[in-house]
Parts: C-alpha cells; sequence; structure tokens
C-alpha cells in the first residue's frame, strides 16, 4: 500500500533534512573534520541513443534492410526481435508517430520508411 503524504508532510521532511545537513556541517567544523561531500547530480544521458530503446531499434531495422519497408514489416521485425507491438488502432498510431519522429528515418511514400 503506498504512502499518502501532504505538502505540509514533505515540507516538514524538508526542513528536517536541511536542519540534519546544517548540524552535519557544525560537528565537522568542531570536530576539525571535513564536511560530508554532498551527493552529485546524476550523471547526464549523451545525445546518442541507447541501443535498447524503440528508436534505435527501429532505425537499425530500416537502415539494415536496404530497401524501404511498410510500417508492418518493422512492426514484425520489431516483434521478432522481442519488442511486441499491441495490436489496435493506438498501439499502432503510437508506433506510426515513433517512426516519423525517429531520426534517422525518413518516410519515403505512403506507409513507406527508409533510412536518411
Amino acid at each position: 500500500m503506498p504512502i499518502q503524504l501532504s505538502a505540509r508532510d514533505l515540507r516538514r521532511a524538508a526542513d528536517i533534512k536541511e536542519a540534519i545537513e546544517k548540524a552535519e556541517k557544525e560537528l565537522a567544523a568542531l570536530l576539525g573534520a571535513p564536511a560530508p561531500a554532498a551527493p552529485s547530480a546524476p550523471a547526464k544521458r549523451s545525445g546518442r541513443p541507447r541501443p535498447h530503446t524503440m528508436t534505435a531499434m527501429v532505425r537499425e531495422i530500416v537502415g539494415g534492410a536496404g530497401r524501404p519497408l511498410t510500417m508492418d514489416e518493422i512492426m514484425q521485425e520489431c516483434g521478432k526481435r522481442g519488442r511486441r507491438i499491441a495490436a489496435g488502432s493506438k498501439a499502432r498510431k503510437m508506433f506510426g508517430t515513433i517512426l516519423y519522429k525517429t531520426s534517422g528515418v525518413k518516410r519515403v511514400g505512403r506507409g513507406l520508411f527508409a533510412a536518411k
């Protein structure tokens, strides 16, 4: 069962955290030890796509085909590679959006896509 916290509870938790950090700094100053380092920000992702994303898989399929592919052919190949796309108009529309917005893939005809 998820815990539900109010905005007031979250603000109080933030205040307590700030007080703890302040107390740690004061203690470090008294003991002469270096203050604990602040947690570093998460590493930024590079601009290149990760190989396990749907767009990277589509780019790989279309680029390796050597000819323009229909959306159905691309969907079937994604299924063979472990990315099954659900049947239905909503899933098909979503996949069509992925095809149109994927860099490295261009529309070359009605329902046909090829590598740029």
